[in-house]
This record gives structure tokens, sequence and C-alpha cells, in this order.
């Protein structure tokens, strides 16, 4: 009634003592309000947190184990597309073709980030702003842009970073999107990464219908721990080694 066009609830499951039943009454109560998209994503838990220091010392409840999380992940699925939302990646469900979702930009582009720790992507230059509130209210009351890092990103990590954001996270695409984005023959252009393709393939992972990739059912869950581990040890180490001092010379990311 305010006038806005496009309405997402952000949810968070994997969360301490949660059960399946928790998790189940929470998809219900969120596809009740009738908004056009629902993003759902697992808790990630770095161990430079109050929370990872509270789960180790006993304070908090575990998390749920893996097979909770796999029976969780594959419930939201059946949970919100029996309310009408159909999945347009592995963490978005949607009423209808539009999503708010930005994690795939996050990998493609373009993604302007703005405040105090936020990084950015233009599809070719990333750069990550300062994570000391203080610095960063001095570089800009200056004048100076509050970059504390970037870096040039060359053609071959764009195709990789385009194939795993279209793949892992929004479950496929057309060979000719592809190529449109990039010219030239998908099997050229690719390289090496096409072993990591046919490996993939092989694990009944992916699979190729005719001139487009897509996630296998079975694939939807290996995307998601494979995002997982992706989060946790590039972004996550980036705000751990930005955190350390407002100005690195410079970050290294093994």
């Amino acid at each position: 009634k305010a006038g806005f066009k496009f309405i997402n609830i952000d949810m968070m499951y994997m969360l301490p003592g949660q059960t399946i039943e928790d998790w189940i009454q929470d998809l219900e109560i969120a596809a009740e309000q009738d908004v056009d998209e629902i993003t759902t994503y697992p808790l990630l838990i770095t161990h430079y947190t109050p929370m990872y220091q509270r789960l180790k010392n006993g304070s908090l409840e575990p998390q749920p184990n893996k097979r909770t999380f796999k029976r969780m992940f594959y419930t939201t699925f059946d949970v919100l597309e029996g309310a009408g939302y159909k999945p347009l990646e592995i963490y978005g469900f949607s009423k209808t073709n539009e999503k708010y979702a930005t994690v795939n930009l996050e990998m493609e582009g373009p993604l302007l980030g703005f405040g105090c720790g936020a990084a950015g992507f233009t599809g070719s230059y990333e750069y990550q702003n300062t994570c000391s509130v203080g610095e960063y209210i001095h570089s800009t009351l200056d004048g100076n842009l509050p970059i504390a890092g970037e870096r040039n990103v060359d053609v071959k990590e764009r195709i990789i970073r385009w194939i795993a954001s279209r793949l892992f996270v929004g479950k496929g695409f057309e060979l000719s999107d592809f190529e449109a984005e990039f010219g030239g023959g998908f099997n050229h252009k690719i390289g090496e990464f096409g072993k990591v393709l046919k490996v993939l393939k092989f694990l009944r992972i992916i699979r190729a219908s005719g001139k487009r990739i897509e996630l296998t059912r079975k694939g939807f869950f290996s995307a998601n721990l494979l995002t997982w581990s992706f989060v946790l040890n590039v972004p996550c180490k980036l705000v751990e080694k930005y955190s350390e001092t407002p100005w690195p010379i410079k970050v290294f990311i093994p």
C-alpha cells in the first residue's frame, strides 16, 4: 500500500538448536504473507565471530547436523513450490520471473557496494571498502574513496565466475547466453575448466540438455555445499583480513 512494487523476505536456517519442524513452520508462515519472493540461506558461522566462540564453549546449542541440513534444503523446495513459489535459483523462490537476490551479481557484476566493509564488482574490477567505521568516515569526509583493496579481473576468471554463478546459484544456463556474453565457442573459451564440468557431469551433479547445462535435482544440494565452502573460504576470509587493519598493503587468499 505504501508503493513498494516488489517485496522479498530473507530467511535463514541451520540456526543453533533449530529443528526441521521449526524450519517448516517458518516457511509456511512466510509463504502465507503472499510476498513476491522468498530467499533462504544456511547460517554460516566463521571462527572470528562471537557466535562461533559460544558454540565452541557450549553456551549455544549446536547447529543441525549435515543430514538435517540436507532435509532442510530439500524441504524448502517442497514447501515453497507447494505454495506457488518457483525456484529461480537455489536460494531464491519467486511468484514472478523477477528476483531481488544479489548472490549472482556478486559473482558476475555489476554490483556497486556502498558503506563500511562493502564490496563491489563491475564485471572486470573488484573492490573492498575499509572495514573500519572510523577510517571509512574520515576517508569520505576528506573526499576520498574508502577503498582498502582492489583488483582487476581478467576474462579467464570472469568466464569461470559467470559459469559458477549461473550453474551453482542460478541452476543452469543456455550456451547461446554464454556465447553472446563472451563470443566464440563454449568449449574453446572455458579451457581447463571444462575438466571440472566433465567431473560434475560424471557425478550426475549437472547435465547437458540440448544447448543448456543445468543442475540435476541431486546437484541442488551439492551446489549449496560448494557455495557454502566458497563463501567461507573467500568472502569471509576477505572480511577477516580486512578487519585486521583498515588499510592493508596486500591481502592474499590461498
